[in-house]
C-alpha cells in the first residue's frame, strides 16, 4: 500500500478477531500506518509465538525483506517464533516460500481453523517440532525434519462455512476503520485534489467463494483448488439479505458511505446476476425507508459477459439489471476486458473463449447508458499481441474514456505463480532476482511474460519512461500542473507515448483530440476556472 491509500486487510483482521474470540492474544499490522521498528522491538521483548504475512508474488521483494527483518529480531529469544504465511501464493508457491522465504509454516486456504488449531497446538507445547505442530492439522504445508515438503490440504469449504467466515465472522470483528479514514483524509487534504470525488469511508465486502472461470493469466481461480488439493472448488456466496445486513451494519456501526465489493467476479453465472437484481432491490428498499441515506454507493468487479443473458437462442444484454444497479446506488463496474480483438481474447495466454469484442463494446456502451462508469482493466502486451492489435485496443478504449469510462493498463503480462500460462511452454518470462542480506542466498522471482513480436517488446520496454514524459508535458498546458491527475489523464497520456513509439502520427492525433476534448469539458464544467491550452505535439 506504500505510496496509496491503504485499507483494512479484512482477512487479517478477520482471523485476529477469531482467534481473540476464542482465548487468544493477535495484533494487526499496518506498515503504511504503523512503524515497523516498534513490531520488531516487540518481536525482540518476545511479545509473539507467531508472526503472520500475507505474502504475494508483485511485492514478493518486500515481504521477503519483512520476513527476514523479523526473523532477525526473534532469533536471540530464549523459545521460537514461527513465520506462518497466508494468502493466495502461500497455496500456489509454497515450496519457494518454505525453501528460500523464511516461513515455517505456510496456511493454505481460509486462515482461520488452521490458525486456530495451530495457536492450541503451540500452547499446549511451544517446544514441540513443526512436523509435530502441523500433525493432524489441515489447510498447513511445511518442510519436515528431512526437508521434504509435506501439504495437508484443506476440505472444501460448505456454504455454512463460508456464511460464519464472511458473515458471521464479519459482523464480530472490531475493524479500525475509522484509523485508515483518518489517515487517508489527512493525505487527501494535504494534496490539490481538483475537486474529485474521493470516498474516504469506503468498507469492502467479500461475497463470493471465487471466480472458476479460466483466464490463463490469472492464478485466482486455482487457489481454492491448490489449497483442497482439488480439481474443483464449488460457487459459494453470501445471500442477497447477508449482503444487504452487512451493509446496513456497516453503515450504522461505522458510518461507511461507500462499499465495494471485491469478490474477482460479483455477478457469477446466473445465480450471481439473480442475487445481484435481489440485493438492488433491499438496497432500494432500504433508501426508500430511510435505513440508508441515498448518497450511499456501491462498486463490484465483474466480467462483461457476467451481463449477458441468453433469450430466444440468442445473447442479449440485461438492461434491467444495469438499470437496477443505478438505482440501488451502484456508480462503478470494473472489468477485466484486457483487449478489444476477437483474436487476443481467444489466444491461450488469453482463453476468454466466450467472450468476443463486439461482447465487450456493448456491455460496455450498455453500462454507460445506464449512468454507471465502466472500469475498463487492459493487458497492452499480451504476448501474441501485434502493434496493429495494441493500438486498436488503444483507439477503443480511447473512445469509452471520453465518453466517460475510465481506464486501468498494465504494460505486461505477469507470470503469478500457479497462473496456466507459466506452465505453457510456449511462453517465456523474466525472473527479477532478491539478495537475502542475511544469507547472501538469491532468490529468483517470476516477472514479467516476454511479448512474441519484437516491435511491441520493443515499445513496452521504454513505455514508463515515455509516459512519464507524456505526463510532464501534458501537465505543463492544463489545469493540473500540480497535484492529483484524474484518470483520463493518466490513460491518455500513456495511450499518446506508445503511439509515438509506434510512429503512429494519426493516433497521437486521435488521443490528443480527445485529450483536449476532455480538458475542455472539465473546465467548462466548472472544476477551475483556469483557461485550458490545446495539447498538440
Amino acid at each position: 500500500m506504500e505510496g496509496g491509500y491503504p485499507a483494512a486487510h479484512l482477512g487479517f483482521f478477520r482471523i485476529a478477531s477469531y482467534l481473540k474470540n476464542r482465548g487468544f492474544e493477535a495484533d494487526v499490522a499496518d506498515l503504511e500506518l504503523d512503524e515497523l521498528d516498534d513490531y520488531l522491538e516487540r518481536i525482540r521483548e518476545g511479545d509473539y509465538a507467531i508472526v503472520g504475512f500475507s505474502v504475494s508474488t508483485y511485492e514478493m521483494e518486500k515481504d521477503l525483506d519483512l520476513i527476514w527483518a523479523c526473523k532477525e529480531a526473534a532469533s536471540k529469544l530464549p523459545f521460537r517464533c514461527l513465520m506462518i504465511a497466508g494468502g493466495q501464493q502461500a497455496a500456489m508457491n509454497t515450496r519457494q516460500w518454505l525453501e528460500e522465504g523464511g516461513i515455517d509454516i505456510c496456511v493454505l486456504g481460509y486462515g482461520e481453523r488452521p490458525m486456530l488449531a495451530l495457536c492450541q497446538q503451540i500452547d499446549a507445547n511451544p517446544a514441540a517440532s513443526i512436523s509435530e505442530i502441523c500433525k493432524g492439522i489441515s489447510g498447513t504445508a511445511y518442510l519436515d525434519e528431512a526437508r521434504k515438503l509435506v501439504f495437508n490440504p484443506q476440505p472444501a469449504i460448505t456454504q455454512e462455512e463460508f456464511d460464519i467466515l464472511n458473515y458471521d465472522c464479519m459482523l464480530e470483528a472490531n475493524i479500525p476503520y475509522e484509523k485508515f479514514w483518518a489517515y487517508n483524509e489527512k493525505k487527501i487534504s494535504s494534496l490539490e485534489f481538483n475537486k474529485l470525488v474521493f470516498r474516504i469511508k469506503n468498507i469492502r465486502i467479500y461475497a463470493t467463494s471465487h471466480c472458476p472461470l479460466r483466464c490463463a493469466f490469472c492464478s485466482s481461480q486455482y487457489f481454492l483448488p491448490a489449497a483442497q488439493n482439488s480439481k474443483a472448488q464449488k460457487i459459494v456466496m453470501l445471500s442477497a439479505e447477508k449482503i444487504h445486513q452487512l451493509v446496513l451494519a456497516f453503515h450504522k456501526r461505522y458510518g461507511a458511505d461507500s462499499f465495494f465489493f471485491g469478490c474477482d467476479n460479483f455477478v457469477i453465472a446466473k445465480q450471481g446476476r439473480d442475487r445481484l437484481s435481489r440485493l438492488c432491490t433491499l438496497l432500494i428498499e432500504s433508501k426508500k425507508k430511510g435505513e440508508l441515506p441515498e448518497e450511499v454507493v456501491f462498486h463490484c468487479m465483474a466480467r462483461v459477459d457476467s451481463f449477458i443473458t441468453a433469450h430466444e437462442g440468442k445473447r442479449v444484454i440485461d438492461y434491467d439489471l444495469l438499470n437496477a444497479m443505478k438505482a440501488a446506488g451502484f456508480v462503478n463496474i470494473s472489468s477485466g476486458v484486457e483487449t478489444f480483438s476477437d483474436r487476443l481474447l481467444h489466444v491461450p495466454s488469453v482463453n476468454k473463449i466466450n467472450i468476443s469484442r463486439k461482447d465487450c463494446t456493448d456491455v460496455l456502451d450498455a453500462i454507460l447508458a445506464a449512468g454507471l462508469v465502466p472500469q475498463i482493466l487492459l493487458i497492452l502486451a499480451i504476448p501474441e499481441s501485434t502493434p496493429d492489435e495494441m493500438l486498436d485496443t488503444m483507439m477503443t478504449a480511447a473512445r469509452f474514456i471520453r465518453e466517460g469510462a475510465q481506464v486501468g493498463c498494465t504494460t505486461y503480462m505477469f507470470a503469478d505463480y500457479g497462473a496456466p500460462i507459466t506452465s505453457n511452454p510456449q511462453y517465456s518470462f523474466d525472473r527479477r532476482e532478491w539478495k537475502n542480506p542475511y544469507t547472501g542466498e538469491i532468490v529468483k522471482i517470476n516477472n514479467k511474460v516476454h511479448p512474441l513480436d519484437p516491435v511491441v517488446a520493443s515499445v513496452i520496454d521504454k513505455f514508463e519512461t515515455a509516459t512519464d514524459e507524456e505526463i510532464l508535458r501534458l501537465r505543463a498546458d492544463t489545469r493540473w500542473s500540480t497535484g492529483i491527475l484524474p484518470k483520463f489523464f493518466v490513460g491518455l497520456a500513456s495511450f499518446i507515448a506508445i503511439a509515438k513509439l509506434l510512429k503512429r502520427d494519426d493516433a497521437v492525433a486521435y488521443f490528443e483530440d480527445i485529450f483536449n476534448q476532455l480538458c475542455q469539458k472539465n473546465s467548462l464544467e466548472g472544476a477551475q476556472s483556469q483557461e485550458q491550452t490545446v495539447i498538440r505535439s
